[in-house]
């Protein structure tokens, strides 16, 4: 059975018993810890820029979802556990990473150049603007 075959095939992506013998284990598990430490690593980032606070505010804890999750679930795959260890949640967890990776990437692509510019505009108005006087 080849991979568009399995993919495909309905019972072997929702079966509740899948086999414990999975070579990908460990690059899996490598891969949602990466995941996890870049939720770190993009929360640290936007604590020191101001623009990416406001723009990418939701996705490092979005990515730490999604790292516990996925070794969650290859721990659930790994213990043989039924019902959690079904290859769709696997399918799912990456589906929902992809689209959270492509919305960063979009963000920051397309409206953190923008939000820079504003920025960098509004503070070469407000050095011309006067300032509140002090009591």
């Amino acid at each position: 059975m080849n991979f568009a075959q399995k993919i495909t095939n309905l019972s072997y992506l929702f079966d509740p018993y899948p086999t414990t013998v999975f070579n990908y284990y460990w690059p899996l598990i490598i891969f949602f810890i990466l995941i996890f430490l870049s939720g770190f690593i993009l929360a640290v980032y936007i604590r020191k820029n101001k623009i990416s606070r406001k723009l990418f505010k939701k996705y490092p804890r979005r990515l730490k979802i999604i790292g516990i999750i996925g070794l969650l679930l290859l721990g659930c795959r790994y213990q043989g556990l039924p019902y959690l260890s079904i290859r769709f949640w696997l399918i799912l967890i990456n589906l929902w990473l992809i689209i959270s990776l492509s919305q960063i990437i979009y963000l920051y692509f397309s409206s953190y150049p923008q939000e820079v510019s504003t920025i960098i505009q509004d503070t070469d108005k407000n050095k011309y603007l006067p300032k509140k006087k002090k009591k």
